[in-house]
């Protein structure tokens, strides 16, 4: 018996097929004193699903961004994404001033590779209030209230305080 693929020449070896596409294999079976006999196959391998999900992340108020990563599932065998050609990037919209709230991280790369089909997932940052930039404000809104008018003294959100000169 030997083999095929795709118009190729004939080999004593089954095939080993690794790679996503669509082969022709045509077996044939040969022996003195009779005809050969052939039969096609048609193989399709389809692409594996590969899925790039961005980690959620948070920060403070005011911080600079934290490094934006990334999982991935669904390589096959000894596969990385540096050994199939993917370097896939991360990117946010928040800035070092921006509000507190979600913003979206993207991950992006290829559209597809030869074995694979992709899928990018986004993931969120979460900016919360900064406590050190709370307790700054309101130091400030103090400082500001003492060198004025120790009468009207007020905290940054509004709340009368209390205050007492000591000489």
């Amino acid at each position: 018996i030997t083999y095929s693929i795709d118009g190729g020449d004939f080999t004593a070896t089954m095939p080993q097929i690794t790679n996503a596409g669509t082969y022709t294999i045509i077996v044939k079976a040969s022996m003195a004193n009779y005809d050969d006999a052939t039969t096609t196959v048609t193989a399709s391998i389809a692409k594996a699903p590969l899925s790039i999900t961005a980690d959620n992340k948070n920060r403070q108020y005011n911080v600079a961004n934290p490094a934006l990563t990334y999982q991935n599932s669904g390589l096959k065998g000894t596969d990385t994404l540096t050994l199939i050609g993917l370097t896939p990037a991360t990117a946010t919209t928040a800035v070092l001033t921006s509000p507190v709230g979600d913003y979206p991280i993207t991950v992006s790369g290829a559209a597809e590779t030869a074995n694979y089909a992709l899928t990018y997932n986004p993931g969120t940052l979460t900016i919360t209030n900064s406590t050190a930039a709370m307790i700054s404000s309101v130091r400030f809104a103090i400082s500001a209230s003492l060198n004025s008018d120790l009468t009207s003294l007020k905290s940054a959100s509004g709340t009368p305080v209390l205050a007492t000169s000591v000489n």
